[in-house]
This record gives C-alpha cells, structure tokens and sequence, in this order.
C-alpha cells in the first residue's frame, strides 16, 4: 500500500526505501504541518513511529479516523510486545462513542491491561480544546481544536512534549478509570 501525503514536507517520510530507525535523522526535517485529514492521520502515525517506551494521547473520544485504524492498533500492539515496560495511555473526554461504536483500541487496552490503560478525564479537563499524542517524551502530535484536522507535528520536540506531558500526568492523576470500557465477565 502506498502512502501519499497532501503536504510535500510530510511525503519524504513514506518515499520507497524508507526504514523507521531514519526517522528523527538529523539531517531530515522534523517539524511538520498538516491541514487534512489524511495528512494528520499520517503525521500521527509517523510520531507514534518513533515511540520506544511510551505513547500519551488525549483525545475527545478516541477518534476513530485517526486512533481506531487496523495500521495505529498494530503499532500499539508491536510497541507493547517488543518493549518491556512499554506503556499506552489514553485519555478521552466522552467514552460513549468509543463503547456504541466499538474501538481497536478499547479491545488491546482490554488484551494488555497492564500496559496500556484508559482514562476519562475530570470535568474540568475536558473544556481544554486541543488532542494531542506525545511519544517518548520527544515526539509529538498536537491539533489546537480536536474538532479540526489542522495541527503540528514533531519528530524531536522534546520542550513542546514536555509540556504537553505535564499537562497530561497531572489530568491523569485525577481522571478515573474508563468503567464503561471494562468488559463485564458473567
């Protein structure tokens, strides 16, 4: 399958011949803007790409164009099973399209329990506009209003990923667990 990108600065990353250690090369851009849907999904991807130990992703409902694709579950799923202390964690603002529509990742997050772990974060969380993913503390994916497609993405900003991440840990500490994601064994 062929990878075709809108915006040119983000086609040399899936050019033919291309191997995921080149990503984050020095010599090879690494800041990029996207303004479609494709170009986001795609950007994402590439972000989460480079993730050895850990993926953060705050999203309104985990959504399902960018998050809930066979490619991103796989990536998640080949990041928890070759790193042993890997972790995904998510938080979403409304878990409710995620359990009527059905989600990829609600079932590894099920699978891998220990490794990856859903969270709806506090009212006071949620009026934050923007969704974003963050890879390693380096890497990341930010669109300034989650109901837009137009963002940024960096393969090595580790000061925009810091904050982003501190955001994060701290709506993490007082979201709670996604009760309405847990399968209910009879």
């Amino acid at each position: 399958m062929s990878l075709t990108y809108q915006n040119p600065l983000l086609r040399d990353l899936t050019r033919p011949g291309r191997r995921a250690d080149t990503l984050g090369r020095r010599d090879m851009p690494t800041r990029f803007e996207f303004d479609t849907r494709e170009d986001a999904r795609q950007a994402t991807m590439e972000v989460a790409r480079t993730a050895r130990r850990a993926i953060s992703i705050f999203s309104d409902d985990l959504e399902p164009w960018l998050y809930g694709t066979p490619e991103f579950a796989e990536l998640a799923k080949n990041l928890i099973l070759t790193h042993k202390f890997a972790r995904v964690r998510v938080l979403i603002k409304s878990p409710v399209r995620c359990v009527c529509e059905g989600h990829r990742l609600i079932e590894l997050a099920r699978r891998f329990s220990t490794f990856m772990e859903i969270r709806v974060v506090e009212f006071r969380d949620q009026k934050r506009p923007d969704a974003f993913l963050v890879s390693d503390q380096r890497g990341m994916m930010h669109r300034a209003l989650a109901t837009r497609y137009d963002g940024t993405a960096d393969l090595r900003d580790a000061a925009g990923s810091l904050r982003l991440l501190e955001f994060f840990d701290t709506a993490w500490n007082r979201a709670s667990r996604a009760t309405e994601l847990q399968r209910l064994y009879l």
